[in-house]
């Protein structure tokens, strides 16, 4: 299986993932405290967790020590100075506009800030900010409306040169980049078709499983077919179909199993509408 479709599979698996972690990291010790194991375990699995658990203890505390002392380069300390002052004035757009100035705007400065080597799983090999790059990211979904077109573009600028099969932190940002469409869609269109084609292409092929997957989804689609916007609905069907022909390799799908009804077919007798919504007279 390569490497892409590995990093799928754990995208795939990642609540259950996240529980099992949660588990696996919870302190060893405490008064009153009771440990978790799996259903139905035996003396010795139990012991075998316990284990498990010590040895992630130790490496989580090794992990903050390290992180303590991580001398951060001056851009990343800087998004960290801003962003400690934004938690105490998160309205302060003073503060939002400084923090843009830092926050990555291409992939190459995502990756050097968030990123995580999958092939080389260290946290030393991670990026400056990885451990909190979860809140580093979400932030922006609530920033002051002014500065949606400038985070709108650069999310789309590190999007096109990103992969849908990405985890950890890119997960965060394409949960921000849905939020960022939903919220701010004649923004987010206006910004995505001022890119070429084959970057438009790819910059929606990255984001199309966290947009897909969403409940607004629907209306979303539907809003956009009342107001005849089939060139913004070609987009998100040609990343559609990419996405349901992408072979996984293996049982696990990219798209929800409903996200082929929202394909479009942009011939003439069908006006654009989507494959399940077809007018009577084109049936």
């Amino acid at each position: 299986m390569g490497a892409s479709k590995k990093m799928f599979v754990l995208t795939a698996a990642m609540p259950l993932l996240l529980f099992f972690t949660q588990q696996l990291y919870a302190p060893t010790s405490g008064e009153g405290e009771e440990k978790w194991y799996p259903p139905e375990s035996s003396e010795a699995a139990r012991k075998e967790w316990d284990e498990w658990r010590a040895a992630a203890q130790k490496e989580r505390e090794k992990e903050e020590e390290y992180e303590r002392n991580r001398v951060l380069s001056p851009h990343a300390a800087s998004l960290k100075n801003i962003f400690e002052k934004l938690k105490k004035n998160p309205t302060s757009s003073t503060l939002q506009a400084e923090y843009l100035k830092h926050f990555p705007k291409n992939r190459k400065d995502f990756d050097a800030m968030f990123g995580f080597k999958m092939d080389a799983p260290r946290f030393e090999d991670a990026g400056e900010l990885y451990r909190s790059g979860n809140y580093y990211i979400g932030v922006l979904e609530n920033f002051n409306r002014r500065y949606m077109t400038y985070i709108c573009k650069i999310s789309l600028d590190i999007a096109k040169d990103s992969s849908v099969f990405e985890v950890d932190r890119y997960g965060e940002f394409g949960c921000m980049m849905e939020s960022l469409l939903f919220k701010h869609t004649e923004i987010f269109r206006k910004k995505l078709f001022l890119l070429s084609p084959s970057e438009r292409s790819s910059a929606m092929r990255f984001m199309i499983k966290y947009a897909s997957y969403s409940n607004d989804f629907p209306d979303f689609i539907s809003k956009l077919r009342k107001n005849g916007d089939w060139e913004f609905i070609a987009v998100f069907s040609d990343a559609i179909k990419w996405g349901t022909e992408v072979d996984m390799g293996c049982s696990c799908v990219l798209l929800p199993p409903d996200a082929t009804s929202y394909i479009t077919n942009m011939s003439s007798d069908t006006h654009g509408e989507c494959e399940n919504h077809k007018s009577e007279s084109a049936r």
